[in-house]
Order: C-alpha cells, then sequence, then structure tokens
C-alpha cells in the first residue's frame, strides 16, 4: 500500500508487522532513510536476525513503544520518498497498445477535425473552437499533431481499462476548457501542449527601417513550436513527485506515459488526504 504519512503508532505497528526492506519498497523509500526516520523518532524497530528467528518459529519479545511517544503525531514520509524518485525519474515506462481503435472513444472519434490552422501569421498552435467539448484538448502545431492524438489515444485507453471517466470542461479556476480525468471521485486535471520555444524573425526591409527609428515593430520576437511535447498534472502531488513530463534527450514522452498515469493515482490520493485535513482545520 502506497502511503504519504503514517502517525508514530502506525509506523510502529507497520514496522514490527513486516521487515524495513519491504515496508521501504512499497512506501517508495530507501531502507536505510527508514532505519534513520524510526531512530529519529525513538520508535523501537526489530533488531538484526529478528525476522529470520520468527520465520523458525522462535518466540522472541516485541519491544512496545515507550508512553511518552505522542502516538498520534502524524510523520510525513513524501519528503523521502521524493529522493527515492528523483533518482529513478527517467526510467523507461510505456503503456500498453490501445486495444479500441481511434473512433472507439468519443472524446477522440472527431479529436482530428477539431483542430484548424492558427488564425495568424506568426503564430504555429493549431486551434480548438473555444466551446467545443467533444474532443479532448490539446496545443500542439500540426507537424506534432498526429503524435499527440496517439498519445492521448493511449491515455484514454488506459483510463478506460481503470474506470476511469475523462471529460472536457471548465474548471471552477479557470475559463478555458481543460481535460478532466476521474480517479477515485477526484477531478484531476491535465495537459497535452508542445513547448514553445523564442526566435527573432526576419524582418522586411519597411520593418527594418522602422527599427532604425527606434518605431515598435510588431512580433518582432516569435514563439515557434520545438518538437517537445508536455504533459502536465494540474493538481496537487506528493513532495518530490513530478508534475510535468516531457522529451528529453535521454527517453520520449511516450516511454513516461506509465510513470504520469501512476502519478494520476497519488495525486488523487494526495488531493483526499489534504481534504481531510481541511476539514479537521
Amino acid at each position: 500500500m502506497y502511503v504519504t504519512k503514517l502517525t508514530i503508532a502506525e509506523l510502529y505497528e507497520a514496522v514490527w508487522q513486516k521487515p524495513l526492506k519491504t515496508l521501504a519498497e512499497n512506501w517508495h523509500i530507501d531502507p536505510h532513510a527508514l532505519s534513520q526516520l524510526c531512530d529519529k523518532h525513538d520508535i523501537p524497530r526489530p533488531h538484526n536476525g529478528y525476522w529470520t528467528q520468527k520465520a523458525v518459529g522462535k518466540n522472541i519479545s516485541i519491544n512496545p513503544l515507550p508512553d511518552n511517544l505522542p502516538a498520534s503525531r502524524f510523520i510525513d514520509l513524501s519528503s523521502l520518498q521524493g529522493n527515492k524518485r528523483e533518482k529513478s525519474k527517467v526510467q523507461s515506462c510505456p503503456l500498453p497498445p490501445p486495444k479500441k481503435s481511434l473512433g472507439r472513444y468519443p472524446l477522440l472519434k472527431g479529436i482530428k477535425q477539431s483542430l484548424a490552422k492558427p488564425r495568424h501569421e506568426y503564430d504555429y498552435i493549431m486551434t480548438q473552437q473555444f466551446d467545443d467539448t467533444s474532443a479532448l484538448r490539446l496545443d500542439v502545431s500540426s507537424e506534432q499533431q498526429d503524435r499527440a492524438i496517439d498519445i492521448l489515444h493511449s491515455l484514454i485507453s488506459v483510463f478506460d481499462v481503470n474506470g476511469w471517466i475523462v471529460k472536457v470542461d471548465r474548471h471552477r479556476y479557470e475559463k478555458r476548457l481543460t481535460n478532466i480525468v476521474i480517479v477515485d471521485d477526484v477531478e484531476i486535471r491535465f495537459r497535452l501542449r508542445e513547448r514553445l520555444k523564442q526566435k527573432k524573425r526576419e524582418l522586411t526591409d519597411k520593418e527594418k527601417l522602422e527599427k532604425e527609428h527606434n518605431r515598435w515593430v510588431w512580433k518582432e520576437n516569435i514563439l515557434v513550436p520545438s518538437g517537445i511535447l508536455q504533459l502536465t498534472i494540474d493538481a496537487p502531488l506528493p513532495q518530490g513527485m513530478k508534475s510535468l513530463f516531457e522529451d528529453n534527450t535521454k527517453i520520449t514522452l511516450e516511454n513516461q506515459l506509465g510513470t504520469f498515469v501512476e502519478n494520476l493515482t497519488h495525486s488523487a490520493e494526495h488531493s483526499k488526504v489534504l481534504e481531510e485535513e481541511r476539514k479537521i482545520q
């Protein structure tokens, strides 16, 4: 079971029920860091050889939790989990190929038709109708359009298998439409876009003359597509967890989709923890 917070009493019970190595693997923490955490909070833990002796049936005493420890006090594991995740953040984790065709998913069926060419000369990102909720939203150039749709196809296929509902709607804090996936009754916004880079464009002779006279030149610096796709989770996550996934020199976005889906589940769990804390406060 994946957790981000435990009370002192819960951690004490856990370390006497399973070996530290097993707990550390389940919680995405380094085993040595977990043992140091117990020692820091004066939580008794099994000595070396305890589990071996228990496995052969020996009756071994358990050190009780000291009475002076605040058993109900919470311990945050997220910072330790973040350090563990950072070491493995570039590991490949692709998704399985979709089992259904693109047209079998309502929000993907008309996605190509929903995309139109940019309206202005120096804009390069495809546009969608401002109020169109019939297709998933994406912000990419025409060159990256097919690849972006394939990525959404892979994601929606896994969402469907998991029983997660997907919709396009306005979040209560935003005016523009956004993609929303409902994970364990928690709405999580996600966005697929192409990163832009700034460059100076070639000026016309007239514009060069304008600039020589210190006059303003429209769109002298323009934003052009970089070919790098980004996928973001716009929702709370435990400390150290990635909310931004993008192409880099070591790994493509396609090979990070499994981790993206996993982080959606962590985001849902973390959002529930935060909501419970707000209710208590």
